[in-house]
């Protein structure tokens, strides 16, 4: 994959004022991504792993780890060029609906905050992250705070 300059970074971030929003396309949780994240994060939760235990929870089956999407999710903050040269120093996460296997999810941006620093190239920024599934019901609501490129 290319990276993109700076300029375009700038274009495709699309998080110029506060109130901006942003959404990205949908990726898919299936159950190959959610063996191998288990396999190499060593989440072995009941939850993640086995869809007669998740039944017995009151879970349809089997739920994904919600770091996982986490995770996927900034992938396509990165592809959508806001993390390139930028860096984030919290992330508040609340996990709110589960994600299943087969299901998509989506990333909504909004920038609530910003301190623009013209000398540094960056604005420290706190962003309203909401990740969205298929149906679009919020299954997590997360608030990043950190810089990102002007």
């Amino acid at each position: 994959m290319r990276t993109p300059s700076t300029t375009e970074i700038q274009r495709v971030s699309g998080l110029d004022e506060v109130g901006d929003v942003i959404e990205s396309h949908f990726v898919t949780i299936d159950e190959a991504k959610i063996d191998r994240f288990v396999a190499e994060h060593g989440d072995r939760n009941r939850m993640h792993t086995s869809d007669e235990y998740a039944r017995a929870q009151d879970f349809r089956n089997r739920v994904a780890p919600g770091v996982l999407c986490i995770a996927q999710l900034m992938g396509i903050a990165y592809e959508l060029g806001l993390t390139d040269g930028s860096f984030f120093t919290q992330m508040l996460c609340d996990f709110l609906a589960p994600v299943y296997p087969g299901d998509s999810i989506a990333l909504r941006l909004m920038l609530k905050e910003q301190k623009v620093y013209r000398r540094l190239g960056k604005r420290k920024v706190k962003i309203a992250a909401e990740i969205v599934n298929q149906d679009q019901v919020v299954v997590q609501s997360t608030e990043w705070s950190g810089m990102i490129l002007c």
